[in-house]
């Protein structure tokens, strides 16, 4: 019917000029059902119809009876394999249906979100295991490898702190001495403080008055003000605020007989020069020969301020054997005015160092360390150590306009200073001058003077690699045969042998001592790195898990240094007589000083968070290493002071710093056991009333001896029943 209202239905289904449909009115759209289209010829009805009921039209769509056994509505998850072959899943579980049409096994995968939480707890757990292993592994590394696997650790604790995983804890907060090292006084305006210098927190003097501080503060009562504490000076033993007597009238070309001459020069080669061998001996015993056999002879003005420094020194450990008080001596005082005119000191500021300044540098030094002046003897040493830089010193040399002697002579200054300097850092609680990162001076070879010249020596000056595997052998002591010797390659095996007779020929020579002097430097350079890692303010950031690597690595490699002694050296029986006394005696007392260093942070108490418990523990088994530390330093000496007994030990300034050492470490521990009755306790008296007897009995010829006995009696007098001592300090010398 053309015209009709109808035609727009056509036009909507597609059916124009072609054949109407007729549309069931059964509408239900419950079921999802659809509707269907029956042609028709009759339209007139249906328009007829939508005239009158459809006023909004509408199209019908009629109810499917024949039920369907999937959905086009979206789910929230597809299975797997719906997901793979991209079909419409019904989501229904534990079978969709069309898995369960296939008769196939229907899974539904993890959504991302817990994807990733169990990939981040996977990965956690390896972290934990890996560092878990790493801290195991770390005190059997070696040293470069166990930094970097420290260096690795406390990175990671701070980025965990960063996101609140780990938490962190100072040195402030754990150590009583603490990192952050700082000042109280005004050192510029104080003569007394002036005189003395810094001291810093590792000083013992400085151990003294923080003891001194907590004996006067009575919990009882009301707190202490700051002017009534005792001050920093007062436990000062060192001579510095003295004056530093120099003679003007002395004869430049004066010298002593021959006969005393050689005594003096004998005492510093055998008893001075193998712990400080700052002189090569051969080349100056040579020149010393010829000096007193040529009658007319003129040496340089240096060479001969050398000689008196020699002498001086020698003097002053003479003077100590043959019980003469050094204030009443005045010969080495007659030396060193001698030798510092002829320096002339005034004008040295101003020039050039060469080999022989540097000599003069370290032995003012070393006479001013002898003498009791601690803080003049510090600034000396850091000027030899400043000419030494200047010349190279502190470098490998590869000239070869040098001979091997001469460079072996350059390399063990520059470590006789910087074992100097090293013993100066603890006592006065300094930082050292120099670092070892820019150092490549080779460690000391194995040999004396007079076998560097042997063409079978010589191989150790030419190729390198055989002059370190000479080193590491020395400091290894393995010449123990393996179990897999025989398995061995034919060059290894000959390489090993050519090892062990390296060895045996080094240990047969003794002429300058060199195998104490190479474990000597080794020690102080474990020394170094302690103070560099524990009292440095730098390290205050450093986690309580760095804490507990650092600590148990340095004391690893303490006992890995005492296990590696060669049997000479060794100084469990220190007072039997033997031809390394004295060196095995000074080992003694410098290895129990770098284990006292590394344990005495732990001796106050500890506070630290619940996380830290493995720490706590660590620091309480540090805390009695200390102690038996202390013990065994004092232990040394014999138990009655006698003069006999002085030739066998170092030079006494060392003796006595660390005397003073394990004296301040025992009272702290002994203040704070509360008068608690144990074999420890009677094991800290014993041995303080033993090393206060040895003070008393020096303090006559030596006057720091006297000012430290004088500090400790005083500590006794004021508070002896506090810290439960008893001490009969009348007892004559």
């Amino acid at each position: 019917m053309e015209g009709s209202s109808y035609t727009w239905i056509d036009e909507i289904l597609g059916l124009s000029g072609r054949e109407s449909f007729h549309i069931d009115p059964a509408w239900d759209f419950s079921d999802g059902g659809h509707f269907s289209v029956t042609p028709q010829n009759d339209t007139a009805t249906l328009a007829d119809d939508l005239d009158t009921e459809l006023p909004h039209p509408k199209v019908p769509i009629p109810r499917d009876s024949k039920p369907r056994n999937w959905t086009r509505g979206r789910v929230s998850r597809a299975c797997e394999n719906c997901h793979e072959q991209k079909a419409k899943c019904s989501g229904q579980r534990p079978t969709c249906d069309r898995c369960q049409q296939a008769n196939v096994q229907c899974s539904y995968g993890d959504r991302k979100r817990e994807r990733m939480l169990k990939q981040v707890a996977d990965l956690t757990s390896r972290a934990e295991a890996y560092e878990k292993v790493l801290r195991a592994i770390h005190p059997r590394l070696d040293t470069p490898s166990a930094q970097l696997v420290e260096r690795t650790l406390n990175e990671l604790s701070s980025n965990a702190q960063k996101t609140q995983i780990s938490p962190r804890l100072t040195y402030g907060a754990i150590f009583p001495i603490g990192a952050m090292d700082h000042t109280n006084e005004d050192l510029n305006n104080d003569s007394r403080l002036q005189s003395m210098g810094l001291t810093g927190q590792l000083s013992e003097m400085a151990s003294f008055h923080r003891l001194g501080c907590r004996l006067v503060q009575d919990p009882s009562r009301a707190p202490v003000a700051h002017d009534e504490l005792p001050s920093i000076t007062s436990m000062n033993y060192f001579l510095d605020d003295a004056d530093l007597p120099v003679f003007d009238k002395v004869d430049l070309m004066h010298w002593p007989p021959r006969l005393i001459a050689d005594r003096l020069v004998h005492r510093f080669f055998n008893a001075i020069h193998p712990l400080f061998p700052v002189i090569g001996r051969m080349g100056f015993l040579e020149q010393y020969t010829r000096f007193y056999s040529i009658w007319n002879a003129r040496p340089r003005r240096r060479w001969r301020t050398v000689l008196n420094l020699i002498f001086a020194v020698a003097q002053i450990d003479e003077s100590l054997e043959q019980n003469q008080s050094l204030t009443d001596s005045d010969g080495h005082l007659v030396y060193f005015s001698r030798a510092w005119q002829l320096n002339g000191a005034s004008s040295q500021s101003l020039e050039h160092p060469d080999l022989q300044q540097v000599q003069i540098e370290g032995l003012l030094a070393f006479y001013m360390f002898s003498t009791g002046h601690l803080n003049r003897s510090w600034r000396l040493i850091g000027i030899a150590i400043r000419s030494a830089l200047a010349m190279g010193i502190h470098l490998r040399s590869d000239t070869r306009n040098v001979t091997p002697l001469s460079k072996e002579t350059r390399y063990r200054l520059w470590w006789a200073l910087v074992m100097l300097e090293t013993v100066l850092c603890v006592m006065t609680g300094r930082p050292p001058s120099t670092s070892a990162n820019f150092c490549t001076t080779p460690l000391p070879v194995p040999f004396g003077e007079e076998d560097i010249g042997d063409q079978r020596v010589a191989q150790f000056f030419k190729d390198r690699k055989a002059r370190s595997i000479a080193e590491m052998l020395h400091l290894s002591n393995d010449l123990t045969p393996s179990q897999d010797d025989d398995a061995r390659p034919p060059q290894l095996e000959s390489q090993k042998k050519e090892e062990m007779k390296l060895r045996r020929k080094s240990n047969s020579l003794n002429a300058d001592h060199p195998l104490y002097l190479l474990h000597a430097v080794n020690l102080t350079l474990i020394m170094r790195e302690t103070i560099a890692t524990l009292y440095a303010p730098a390290s205050v950031q450093r986690s309580w898990r760095g804490i507990e690597i650092a600590l148990t690595l340095l004391n690893n490699n303490a006992d890995k240094w005492h296990s590696h002694l060669p049997s000479e050296l060794q100084f469990n029986d220190i007072r039997t007589d033997g031809p390394f006394t004295r060196q095995r005696t000074h080992l003694a007392f410098h290895f129990f000083s770098l284990k006292l260093v590394i344990c005495q942070p732990c001796l106050g108490p500890l506070k630290m968070p619940s996380e830290a418990s493995s720490l706590g523990n660590l620091c309480e088994s540090m805390a009695a290493i200390c102690v038996r530390m202390g013990i065994l330093m004092i232990d040394v000496l014999p138990d009655s002071p006698e003069l006999k007994y002085m030739e066998s030990l170092p030079p006494w300034s060392y003796v006595l710093h660390y005397l003073m050492q394990s004296v301040s470490v025992l009272l702290m521990r002994l203040l704070a056991r509360n008068r608690v009755e144990d074999e420890e306790t009677a094991g800290i008296v014993k041995s303080l009333e033993k090393a206060i007897r040895w003070l008393k009995f020096t303090s006559a010829r030596h006057p720091p001896s006297k000012r430290a006995w004088s500090i400790c009696v005083d500590l006794l007098d004021s508070h002896g029943p506090k810290i439960d001592l008893d001490k009969d300090k009348d007892e004559s010398s």
